[in-house]
């Protein structure tokens, strides 16, 4: 029996997108980052790299002076323990 792999990698689309709009698992393994800007100075991201998960929350410490600082570097193994601290600090900072 004989499989074209080929014309069934042509069929498979990638999924970079889940239902609620967020980057799935596999577009931060393919360099995607998921970022939220909460106001002009403070920006929370989360992406892959080296097989782990990274979530930062950082930004400028003083409007004024422009320090820029970072509050948060957090790293996981698994995409949905990363996941959920990406949300919580959305909703700690909002």
């Amino acid at each position: 029996m004989y499989i074209d792999t080929y014309s069934n990698l042509k069929q498979a689309k990638p999924i970079f997108y889940r239902k609620d709009g967020t980057l799935t698992a596999y577009a931060l393994h393919c360099g995607y980052v998921m970022k939220h800007d909460t106001d002009p100075i403070h920006t929370i991201q989360m992406y892959h790299e080296h097989g782990t998960y990274h979530v930062t929350d950082h930004g400028y410490q003083n409007g004024k002076d422009k320090m820029y600082t970072w509050r948060s570097w957090l790293t996981y193994d698994t995409y949905n323990k990363a996941r959920q601290k990406y949300f919580e600090f959305i909703r700690t900072i909002n």
